[in-house]
């Protein structure tokens, strides 16, 4: 979804914001030039650090990116699954903080924002997927066995949209598997 939100130009972002009569439109991560969708993907001290930072070590000003849609032509191409799911992670999770800290005001380093980008991609992972981490980070990295019961007094809500028409639904069980309410 959020590729999707890329490439169609649809973000946000402060750029797109002037009715708001915000005068500061710079990037909420960088603070160096104005925030539109290629900034965020492709120029964006920050951005650029996460990608170089990765086990492919891209450096994103030799990509030949000039705008949104050759990052669309790079994506769309790629043949290593495990980059795919990266990249995709990897914007999300960026614009999850850039969102947190424009609403929040919330502190963050990229630490926290690489490390949210690791957990988010070994979930998305279809295999067991091997990444270096020290040893402070390693258990964010560790997948989890969402097959066991949950904890005592813990409700569940198990979301399942259908876009048939116009309804959507939502169901809620506790630990014991026992509907709580359902509706459409």
């Amino acid at each position: 979804m959020m590729i999707w939100k890329i490439l169609g130009d649809c973000l946000p972002t402060s750029g797109k914001m002037y009715f708001l009569n915000n005068p500061d439109r710079h990037c909420l991560l960088c603070n160096s030039e104005t925030e539109d969708a290629f900034h965020l993907i492709a120029k964006c001290n920050v951005t650029r650090g996460l990608w170089f930072k990765s086990k492919w070590g891209l450096r994103l000003d030799s990509m030949g990116w000039n705008n949104v849609m050759d990052f669309g032509k790079w994506w769309t191409n790629l043949s290593d699954h495990e980059l795919l799911i990266f990249s995709a992670c990897l914007y999300d999770t960026i614009w999850f903080w850039r969102n947190n800290i424009f609403h929040n005001h919330c502190s963050w380093d990229t630490h926290l924002i690489y490390n949210d980008c690791l957990k988010c991609f070994v979930e998305f992972s279809s295999s067991d997927v091997v990444i270096e981490a020290n040893e402070e980070d390693r258990h964010l990295l560790e997948k989890k066995d969402w097959t066991t019961a949950m904890p005592k007094n813990t409700t569940t809500f198990t979301v399942d949209a259908s876009v048939a028409e116009g309804w959507v639904g939502i169901a809620a069980i506790n630990s014991m598997g026992t509907l709580l309410w359902i509706t459409a």
